[in-house]
């Protein structure tokens, strides 16, 4: 490769290149200008499926199998489906969860800690990307909260009262926070900071909407036993279930802009495990409330 003088000394072209180019940066930095980088987050196709179902519109090719956020609500969808089987003064998730068979109880608990779990591996992410110690301490809040409500509920059955409502809702009312911080965050950032790299990208509205919307059904028929309530514990669960996993998707946070792998594996391996776990805790906590 021939070679030109730089400085009194002999470099390459290439090397030349690079010299030349880092002592651009250097001057631009001293005139206080800052130097264009391209965006470590991939783009996203726009559109109603793309944005409100985007970890699953990235896998459209893909086999089924490789949809694991699609069979974890499957496989809720199922236990619900199940549930007519079921004969209990309380209709609802952990009324019917009393009197469930193992077998079938396991289908929700299988998907609730699914959704925990990812829950949890969000909010590492999360916590990565930001640079503010105040930031890195509310997205752990964000995460912890629900988190620790969720597996709460999980724990305690409905005959022990006290502890099993106050986590119920304290998961209710988190992650309804959790949800309205994450929308605050992603539009300060777009007025204060528009061409700045957001830590986490959530373009999602359709899993927080419907949130809402079963939110209001639980708490307008929460003094009965009929299946609105149970309607808007499905609808409630589901779509906690979905915001959650689309930070799967590829291009959720700045630094790690690969997709989280998730398929089948993930779900009744690793899920699994911690499900029966959980499911061995509950039913404990079951047969001690009987015998007291």
């Amino acid at each position: 490769m021939p070679a030109r003088a730089v400085d009194g000394g002999q470099y390459t072209d290439v090397e030349s290149l690079v010299r030349e180019s880092v002592d651009d940066v250097i001057r631009s930095r001293a005139r206080g200008v800052k130097s264009a980088s391209p965006s470590r987050q991939p783009s996203r196709p726009r559109g109603f499926f793309p944005t409100q179902f985007g970890v699953a519109w990235d896998k459209r090719h893909a086999s089924a199998f490789e949809h694991g956020e699609l069979i974890t609500q499957f496989v809720f969808v199922i236990f619900v489906a199940l549930t007519h089987r079921l004969r209990t003064e309380n209709i609802s998730l952990c009324g019917f969860m009393e009197y469930a068979p193992n077998w079938h109880g396991a289908l929700y608990y299988w998907s609730a800690t699914a959704s925990g779990n990812s829950l949890i591996w969000g909010t590492a992410r999360a916590m990565r990307e930001e640079h503010s110690r105040w930031m890195k301490l509310a997205r752990f809040l964000c995460g912890a909260a629900p988190v620790i409500s969720l597996y709460g509920t999980m724990i305690f059955p409905r005959c022990a009262w006290t502890p099993h409502q106050r986590y119920t809702k304290s998961w209710a009312w988190s992650v309804t926070f959790a949800m309205g911080f994450e929308w605050i965050a992603d539009v300060a950032h777009r007025k204060l900071k528009p061409h700045a790299e957001r830590a986490v990208v959530s373009d999602l509205s359709l899993a927080q909407l419907a949130w809402c919307v079963g939110l209001a059904t639980t708490t307008t028929y929460y003094y009965t036993s009929s299946y609105n309530f149970f309607s808007g514990e499905i609808l409630c669960a589901m779509s906690f279930s979905w915001w959650i996993m689309s930070k799967h998707r590829a291009g959720t946070f700045a630094t790690r802009p690969d997709a989280r792998v998730y398929t089948w594996r993930e779900y009744c391996l690793q899920d699994g495990a911690a499900a029966a776990a959980l499911l061995c805790v509950f039913r404990f906590q079951q047969n001690a409330c009987s015998r007291a």
